[in-house]
């Protein structure tokens, strides 16, 4: 059961958007004999305004002051010690991880942020109060200020034909405790209402590695082998060419670039682990996507 705190403050800093298009054609040959389909959450499923969740570049001074004053802990001119000490904190743990052999670190957010207002308490820059705030509200309340949200044009219709064509869907996301949240309470739904079992929700921060990390994808392919269905059957769907579509096809699967919103594409063209690998598929639309998969299982290419 969701806590009250959490869909209200969702739906407080929630903003309707919709995507920019990014000009590219979409490309749904050959057929993919399919029998599921994972996903990809921000900049897929959800329009974002950074594209992803977690992003340390972007304009943060301003979203911390408002979130601690949000809190009951106003303060003033300090939102850029507030931001940077995040970013810092962030950025220890990801060195700290990769020395110990992890591939493509991943934090929990909440847990940055106790320690980061623990720290800045202890040097002053924040009150006493400061201390004693909940990190989970903080996190959130801040992550929906710096990162908007929305649920991407043919979210519901997608989902719904998935369901009716029998396929088992899940997703494989960088992604934060708040995520499953905000998916539910923009979408109006719970998870198991679009059919994602708990053990195909493959979020980074419950496991240490971010996506492009073969150990993130792996979980998602022990999780379908136990329902008899191997990589080659199938489709994954993400908007990063690197993080999605060249971590998903070493895991074996078939991979669909999606390119519905200008803000969200990465094509990483200059990234040397991408090299020259393509995607099977181009969407730019989950609408148009859903046609497609409805059109293979109507001819038995998901059988």
């Amino acid at each position: 059961m969701m806590s009250d705190w959490i869909e209200e403050t969702i739906r407080r800093h929630a903003v309707p958007m919709e995507p920019i298009s990014t000009g590219m054609a979409a490309r749904t040959d050959p057929p993919l004999r399919l029998r599921a389909v994972l996903f990809d959450i921000y900049g897929t499923l959800l329009i974002s305004g950074v594209g992803e969740v977690g992003t340390v570049e972007r304009p943060t001074a301003r979203a911390a002051e408002e979130t601690l004053e949000e809190l009951g802990c106003p303060v003033a001119d300090v939102g850029t010690r507030v931001a940077e000490g995040l970013e810092a904190t962030i950025r220890a743990h990801h060195q700290r991880m990769r020395a110990e052999g992890v591939d493509f670190p991943e934090v929990s957010i909440d847990r940055i942020w106790r320690e980061t207002l623990q720290r800045l308490v202890a040097e002053r820059v924040l009150p006493d109060s400061a201390g004693r705030l909940d990190p989970r509200h903080v996190s959130l309340a801040y992550e929906m200020r710096v990162n908007p949200v929305w649920p991407m044009p043919g979210f519901a219709e997608l989902m719904t034909t998935l369901r009716h064509c029998g396929m088992v869907v899940g997703v494989v996301s960088n992604a934060q405790w708040f995520t499953p949240a905000v998916v539910e309470t923009l979408t109006g739904d719970r998870l198991s209402h679009w059919g994602w079992p708990e053990d195909l929700q493959v979020y980074s921060y419950r496991y240490g590695r971010a996506k492009p990390s073969l150990q993130l994808f792996q979980v998602a392919v022990s999780g379908l082998g136990r329902r008899g269905i191997s990589p080659d059957k199938v489709l994954y769907v993400g908007n990063d060419m690197r993080n999605d579509c060249w971590g998903a096809g070493r895991a074996g699967f078939k991979t669909a670039l999606f390119a519905g919103d200008a803000r969200s594409l990465r094509l990483r063209e200059e990234d040397s682990l991408v090299g020259d690998y393509q995607a099977d598929w181009v969407v730019n639309d989950l609408r148009n996507l859903a046609e497609v998969l409805e059109r293979e299982s109507v001819s038995g290419g998901t059988g």
